[in-house]
């Protein structure tokens, strides 16, 4: 049993480093993945939000606002985002509608 002692004492710093490292492929295997994806979303949500507003201002402004403009601000975000957004410009549009009638229903 002392022996093992021994062993154990003139070791720790190896037993440590193991530990470490085990640890290490641990959290990276099952946290950093989550926190990625979870990174990704809130920047698609940034984004979402960041081109309802874009779009509101333009129809407050205007009173109009045509396809093209919108299709070219998606574009940008697309830029931005580095893939394809996800959301057609229809479903866009009915997002800033809703926006707009919270907007008139809070105020």
């Amino acid at each position: 049993m002392k022996a093992l002692w021994n062993i154990v004492v003139k070791n720790v710093s190896n037993i440590m480093s193991l530990i470490g490292i085990i640890l290490s492929i641990y959290f990276g295997v099952y946290y950093v993945p989550a926190w990625l994806e979870d990174a990704e979303k809130q920047k698609f949500y940034n984004a979402q939000a960041s081109l309802a507003q874009s779009i509101k201002e333009l129809i407050f402004s205007d009173s109009t606002c045509t396809y093209p403009e919108i299709q070219s601000l998606v574009k940008a975000k697309e830029i931005i985002l580095n893939k394809s957004y996800p959301l057609t410009t229809a479903q866009i549009m009915v997002e800033v509608e809703a926006s707009f009638m919270d907007d008139k229903f809070c105020h």
